[in-house]
């Protein structure tokens, strides 16, 4: 039965587990079986050149006996599996079946944050640009204020300068100088609240990226390569399907051969 328990599995909370009902020698093979491996492994050492007919016979015999017990062998280790399998069939499946609501709530909430989060970044980066625009344009006026009051005084000192000098007053009828004007300039930096007003947001658990797919314009026009890789790559099973039916390919033939295997 696949039940989720409480575990720590990677820091996280729970884990799907499955109860283990096989047995403590699951993988191990008996110790008559590696006695009977060793005895064959022996046998085949101590056989000579093969001169006789009692020789090959002595040999044939081996082998078939080989070839009972790797059979043997292979059903068991079958049998042993195939408990085996089910749990992780099982264990898959369980898996799965939690895994779906929360791939549901990240396709779904995902994109939704992302398209959030694409609107905010869009009217904060329109904001930085009005700012800025504001900032430059105060800027470019106070540049202009301070050219005009430059000129205004200059021409005020050019007119001191070509006065009549009886008509120049008396110390005492002089208005008194004007007070020292602190400049305040009329573009301050943004503050740390505007700064972060600005900034771009960012999502902690979901990422947008953009993935490159292969589309196929016309398969006519591929060459058979491009930079020395190359784009075409032969189909070697159809080929040999179409020479063993005894239909030649140009440039292919089949090549024989042998091979040892025991029979059964």
């Amino acid at each position: 039965m696949i039940t989720v328990e409480p575990g720590t599995v990677m820091d996280m909370p729970t884990a799907v587990t499955v109860p283990n009902t096989l047995g403590p020698h699951l993988v191990a093979l008996s110790a008559e079986a590696v006695a009977q491996v060793a005895e064959l492994e022996r046998l085949a050492l101590a056989i000579p050149a093969l001169v006789t007919e009692a020789d090959m016979r002595a040999a044939d015999d081996l082998i078939a006996r080989a070839n009972k017990l790797a059979k043997g062998i292979e059903a068991g280790r079958k049998a042993l599996k195939a408990p085996i399998a089910d749990m992780v069939a099982k264990l898959d499946m369980a898996a799965a079946d939690a895994l779906l609501p929360l791939a549901t709530i990240k396709t779904d909430l995902g994109a939704r944050v992302l398209a959030w989060t694409t609107a905010e970044n869009a009217r904060r980066e329109a904001e930085r640009k009005r700012i800025e625009a504001e900032r430059a344009a105060a800027a470019e006026a106070e540049r202009a204020a301070a050219a005009e009051a430059a000129r205004l005084a200059a021409e005020k000192a050019a007119a001191a300068t070509t006065a009549d000098p009886d008509q120049v007053p008396e110390p005492w009828e002089q208005a008194p100088a004007p007070a020292e004007v602190v400049h305040v300039p009329a573009v301050l930096p943004p503050s740390y609240e505007q700064q972060m007003a600005m900034a771009p947001i960012k999502s902690k658990s979901v990422v947008q990226r953009t993935n490159r797919t292969l589309v196929i314009d016309d398969v006519t026009l591929i060459p058979r390569e491009v930079a020395g890789a190359p784009l075409w790559v032969l189909d070697t099973a159809a080929v040999t399907r179409l020479l063993k039916a005894n239909v030649a390919v140009p440039g292919c033939h089949l090549s024989s051969t042998p091979t040892v295997s025991a029979k059964g």
